[in-house]
């Protein structure tokens, strides 16, 4: 891999500073704000890392551009020597091996039959005993009635309310989203989520995230079940703009809100840079 050193600038800091092909085709951002002197130093990111010659363009805080050409020592390419390797044929011995043969002998199984006649119960009688019935005679007396008033027996009523049952749904998943800002390792892991910004979307192609200004490599976590960005620009007007060199470093699950596991693809830019960046994710 080429490095490049830069040692002085003209013009105003900060400074964004680029890699083009040498035909101002392709660029591919390093920086979107660092200051020279001190001396900035990187490597030329794919693919222009293995090319002879490339351009570097600088621009200053005021708009003003510088292009350096650079031409890269090319890497020699080794000669391979073809080793002539020699043929082995085997001699195979073939052996006589007897094979057994075997006489299933059957023996029979003899089953009994009963001949007895099944046995024949005894039914023993219940004897019945009729009762005798013997006459009570009994006497009346006369009875004068006693008028008593009967009072009025007011019943008042309580009424029990009947609580109304409010039925629990079933937890969902939260509403899709992604994750994005700057973080300082060259991983990341589920923990490590809650230093970055969440918005809610179910297609995050075709508009853009803002990484701030501080050191740190540009991360955007997009959920595998949704649409995925196919280049990063910079560019404040759409996908028009200069590549921004990011790498898909893998995945993680992190879990949402509902505690469902979610699985993102990790999207990490080449570079840790300090400055503002406005990066279109492209389909």
């Amino acid at each position: 891999m080429n490095t490049i050193e830069i040692t002085g600038a003209t013009g105003t800091p900060p400074y964004s500073v680029y890699v083009c092909d040498t035909t101002l085709t392709y660029c591919y951002v390093v920086t979107g704000s660092t200051t020279i002197p001190p001396t900035f130093i990187f490597d030329v990111p794919p693919p222009l890392d293995v090319a002879s010659s490339l351009i570097v363009k600088v621009i200053d805080a005021n708009g003003c551009e510088t292009f350096e050409l650079y031409s890269c020592p090319p890497t020699p390419t080794p000669t391979p020597t073809n080793t002539p390797t020699p043929t082995i044929t085997p001699t195979q011995t073939i052996t006589s091996t007897p094979t057994p043969t075997i006489t299933p002998t059957i023996t029979p199984t003899i089953t009994p039959t009963s001949t007895d006649p099944p046995p024949t119960p005894t039914v023993t009688p219940t004897a019945s005993v009729t009762p005798t019935v013997t006459p009570t005679v009994t006497t009346t007396p006369t009875i004068t009635p006693t008028v008593t008033p009967t009072p009025t027996v007011t019943t008042t009523q309580t009424l029990t309310p009947t609580p109304t049952l409010t039925p629990t749904p079933s937890p969902l998943p939260s509403l899709p989203g992604i994750y994005y800002g700057k973080f300082n390792n060259t991983t990341i892991t589920s923990a490590d989520t809650g230093s970055l910004t969440f918005v809610t979307t179910n297609d995050i192609t075709n508009t853009y995230v803002t990484f701030s200004a501080g050191t740190g490599y540009g991360y955007v976590l997009i959920p595998i079940s949704l649409p995925q960005p196919s280049d990063f620009k910079d560019s404040s007007t759409g996908c028009t703009g200069n590549d921004v060199p990011t790498n898909n470093i893998g995945t993680v699950v992190v879990l949402d809100a509902n505690g469902f596991a979610i699985t993102y693809n990790i999207y990490r830019t080449f570079y840790s840079f300090n400055g503002q960046l406005l990066c279109w994710l492209c389909s």
